[in-house]
């Protein structure tokens, strides 16, 4: 598996905010908002989810982004 980590930035009204995704060394998905790009552990919020959840999450999302005009 790559050793790779994803970052995504916010629109222009959350453009310090910052969306990490990667595999943790569990194997599961680990999802971080860093709420101010600050880079501190206590402006962050993150959530691990486990393959099949992380797949009904895509599935989600896949949907709602068919909804956006």
């Amino acid at each position: 598996m790559a050793n790779t980590k994803l970052i995504f930035f916010g629109t222009s009204t959350t453009n310090q905010h910052e969306l990490e995704v990667n595999v943790n060394h569990e194997n599961n998905l680990f999802i971080c908002i860093d709420m101010d790009g600050s880079n501190k552990r206590e402006n962050y919020a993150f959530i691990t989810l486990d393959r099949d959840t992380a797949i009904k999450l895509q599935k989600e999302i896949r949907k709602q982004i068919s909804f956006m005009e």
